[in-house]
């Protein structure tokens, strides 16, 4: 964004929370808010409900592009799963452990770590994402959420295994 506006957007990761990213927006101190499930505030448009803006978005792909499937044609979502375990007194020994186990079986391919209110593995292949895998505390629980996707069925398999295991 900053490479293509005319006047520079501040930018700043902060932890997850409606109430953080409201009042930094509210407050001046962020031009632009995302929270990781997808909410967003905008300083212009302050009062302006997230979906709005998304639905705009939705509706101008398709006038250009045609139907939503065919954004699934080109770009395959693959495999999901998510789930959810109470929160135990050893989760951050089970984390590592499962981040260890994901670098050393592939440690051919290009993986990016992002540590925010959690930590989201991402795998690559060549400039594409063929799978990822997040685990994070919740929010509003006290539990540990736990998620994963891949375009190829083995690699699926491979983190179903690993967040099964994560589970006992």
């Amino acid at each position: 964004l900053n490479k293509t506006a005319k006047d520079p957007i501040s930018i700043q990761p902060i932890p997850v929370g409606r109430s953080l990213v409201r009042g930094m927006v509210f407050d001046l101190r962020i031009d632009f808010g995302f929270e990781n499930v997808g909410h967003f505030y905008i300083k212009d448009f302050f009062m302006t409900d997230s979906a709005v803006f998304v639905m705009c978005c939705i509706l101008y792909w398709t006038s250009v592009n045609g139907k939503l499937s065919k954004l699934l044609e080109k770009h395959p979502d693959g495999l999901r799963l998510q789930g959810s375990q109470k929160v135990a007194s050893d989760l951050e020994v089970q984390n590592q452990k499962i981040e260890k186990e994901i670098f050393q079986k592939y440690e051919d391919r290009e993986i990016k770590k992002i540590d925010v209110d959690g930590i989201r593995l991402e795998l690559f292949e060549n400039e594409y994402m063929s799978a990822w895998i997040t685990f994070r505390r919740s929010g509003y629980e006290h539990i540990e959420k736990y998620y994963c996707g891949a375009l190829h069925k083995n690699d699926f398999d491979f983190l179903d295994h690993l967040l099964k295991t994560f589970k006992e």
